[in-house]
């Protein structure tokens, strides 16, 4: 597994924040899993392109980045959702004792990663 990895802590307050938040459906972007695609292959995503990009322009949060998260519905469907999750507080990367704040936190790596998509 890639990339920085939550801590404990952050992870409660991620799946807190995660599990309240509103959903907002990404407008012109479908997921879709195909049951007959080799196993390698998680699903497909389909683009409309102007709604997609109304819907980013109409999103925009002045990052570079915006962050979509895949979904499942209770009844099983899956979609696409906008991630608004921004962390309550991180160190500073701009001084030094923030960066090696940054440096030290601990991570935790999940136990199972079978549930993970």
């Amino acid at each position: 597994m890639g990339g920085l990895q939550l801590t404990s802590s952050a992870n409660q307050s991620y799946y807190k924040n995660y599990m309240t938040e509103d959903i907002t459906f990404i407008d012109g972007m479908i997921f879709k899993r195909n049951p007959n695609a080799p196993k390698f292959v998680i699903g497909n995503i389909s683009i409309k392109k102007a709604e997609l990009i109304a819907f980013i322009q109409a999103n925009d949060n002045g990052t570079e980045w915006m962050n979509i998260d895949v979904k499942e519905s209770k009844a099983g469907k899956l979609y696409c959702a906008l991630n608004n999750y921004k962390k309550d507080s991180e160190p500073s990367r701009g001084s030094e004792d923030g960066n090696q704040e940054y440096l030290n936190q601990a991570v935790d790596y999940p136990e199972n990663t079978d549930d993970i998509i």
